[in-house]
């Protein structure tokens, strides 16, 4: 897994965008594509962050049916299977920060899978917080339901700053760290067809 990214501000610095690339992998599933985050009005108590990321997602294998128990009558015997990785994952996170310390807001997110066999599109929304524990030690929640059931994740981190952290400002605290993401891949399992 991997982000790139490069942080800008305009002149005034009251509005920074930071554009960003990511590939997330495991075994034969990926996902990659563009991210964007945006802080608007940087220099005021409550600056407004905005992070977006849309993912296109690839790769599939064949499940191996598992060996049923000796007591499984024949009709409950489980059918091979076939395993996608998401097709298309937007997420979105609007927020704000309620000190430089806390940051809060609301998520919204959805997926669809390029797959005849899976129609079931998910949509959902929930809430995120980020968290400045000590000096450099951050931790970043999030949790999201809708029509497939809840997800979201908990992620501790180390950041590492130039200057000493009581000089840490929102504005660097912001161009430090990267688009607000949720990286897990997504995946659905479908039962192949009889020949």
């Amino acid at each position: 897994m991997g982000d790139l990214y490069v942080a800008c501000a305009n002149g005034s610095n009251s509005t920074l965008i930071k554009p960003q690339f990511f590939i997330d992998y495991q075994d034969d599933y990926r996902k990659c594509g563009p991210a964007l985050g945006l802080l608007f009005n940087a220099q005021s108590a409550h600056p407004v962050s905005v992070d977006i990321a849309y993912g296109f997602g690839y790769g599939y294998g064949t499940a191996e049916t598992p060996e049923p128990p000796p007591y499984m009558p024949p009709p409950m015997m489980p059918r091979p299977g076939c395993v996608n990785a998401v097709g298309d994952d937007l997420q979105v996170r609007i927020g704000t920060f309620v000190s430089d310390d806390v940051q809060v807001g609301l998520t919204f997110d959805c997926a669809h899978w390029d797959h005849s066999e899976i129609d079931d599109d998910y949509f959902g929304g929930g809430f995120f917080a980020i968290l400045q524990l000590l000096d450099n030690l951050v931790l970043t929640g999030d949790l999201c339901g809708g029509d497939a059931g809840m997800r979201g994740f908990l992620n501790l981190g180390w950041e590492f700053e130039s200057g000493p952290p009581a000089s840490t400002t929102i504005i660097q605290r912001w161009l430090t760290r990267s688009v607000i993401r949720n990286v897990n891949l997504r995946l659905r399992r479908h039962n192949v067809p009889p020949a």
